[in-house]
């Protein structure tokens, strides 16, 4: 983290622990992801490119369902909340 003309704070697993007291031992956590439920999202919601969408650009397709309860609209909120 950057601050304006006070420096920079570095943040990284030691400095968590340290900061939070949380356990920092045992296997390193993968970051993983599902091709198949990528491949979905971007079938479902007729999105182009590699880039996965911003955060802004899920609550307009939402807002843009206008109301509308189906599997699109509920799989749209997860992709927001997760």
């Amino acid at each position: 983290m950057v601050f304006p003309g006070r420096g920079r704070i570095r943040i990284d697993a030691d400095s968590v622990q340290r900061v939070f007291d949380l356990p920092n031992r045992g296997q390193k956590v993968k970051y993983l992801v599902d091709k198949d439920a990528t491949r979905r999202f971007k079938q479902d919601f007729n999105i182009t490119g590699n880039s996965h969408p911003q955060i802004t650009t899920w609550l307009k397709m939402i807002q843009d369902m206008a109301g509308r309860t189906d599997d699109t609209f509920f799989m749209a909120w997860l992709a927001v909340i997760l």
